[in-house]
């Protein structure tokens, strides 16, 4: 279909929005969880490059262990319940309040190469809501570093993806980072990715339950390989990713 100029343009793409909602949503949410989206996720390991160097991931299956309990315990206690609350809180249009737990989300990265992630991956990614016009006026006041993971929320609550999906969509795109990097670390074959990926996707409706139980007092959670991976990291030699 062509379009003479752009005002008949944004009227079809208008129109084609409303016919479509479901449809509009799912597209969001998919670009937000594509690794192909520029926020420079797909240059960290957290940790996993120290893991295979030191010789306690080096198969499928030590690959697993390792990216379901340390991602998925970070998951649980610390990302999922933190982005749900900003979610929530920027529905509200509390900015206050996601400042406050997006600040509660960075003093929680327990070394300063993941710390440092965090803001770099979420200052790339508020780019991408100030091109979507999401950032208004008041949170710009509010907030001088978003997080990742606040990005990420904020971005899902601004195009009304439901919570759940937006959830999943979070979980997947932090899997999907894991398990490339371990199959260019490890190596693994992309068969062997996939089979990791197929077995954690099984998981995620219990590890989304479970993140709704969390407290306030019961945020955040200590996993001490991946912190010691990280610390470690940071003197490496050499490296193929930036943690």
């Amino acid at each position: 279909m062509c379009f003479p100029n752009m005002r008949d343009f944004n009227l079809s793409l208008g129109l084609t929005l409303i016919m479509h909602n479901s449809g509009f949503l799912l597209g969001q949410l998919l670009r937000v969880s594509s690794p192909s989206l520029p926020v420079g996720g797909f240059s960290y390991s957290q940790g996993l490059e120290t893991a295979v160097l030191n010789g306690w991931v080096h198969d499928e299956l030590s690959a697993y262990e390792w990216i379901k309990g340390v991602s998925y315990t970070t998951l649980r206690h610390t990302d999922l319940p933190l982005l749900t609350r900003i979610y929530l809180a920027f529905r509200e249009q509390d900015f206050q309040q996601v400042a406050v737990w997006n600040q509660r989300l960075v003093s929680m990265r327990e070394t300063a190469e993941l710390r440092k992630e965090e803001l770099i991956t979420g200052a790339a990614f508020r780019k991408i809501l100030q091109l979507d016009g999401i950032l208004v006026s008041d949170l710009r006041d509010t907030l001088s570093e978003l997080s990742a993971v606040a990005c990420f929320a904020i971005y899902c609550a601004h195009y009304r993806i439901e919570l759940k999906d937006s959830l999943c969509g979070y979980i997947w795109s932090r899997m999907e980072n894991s398990v490339a990097a371990a199959i260019k670390l490890v190596p693994l074959g992309q068969s062997a990715g996939q089979k990791i990926l197929a077995t954690l996707v099984c998981e995620m409706d219990s590890l989304i339950d479970s993140s709704f139980l969390v407290t306030e007092d019961e945020l955040g959670v200590s996993t001490p390989a991946s912190t010691f991976a990280s610390c470690a990291h940071e003197k490496e030699y050499s490296r193929l990713f930036r943690s």
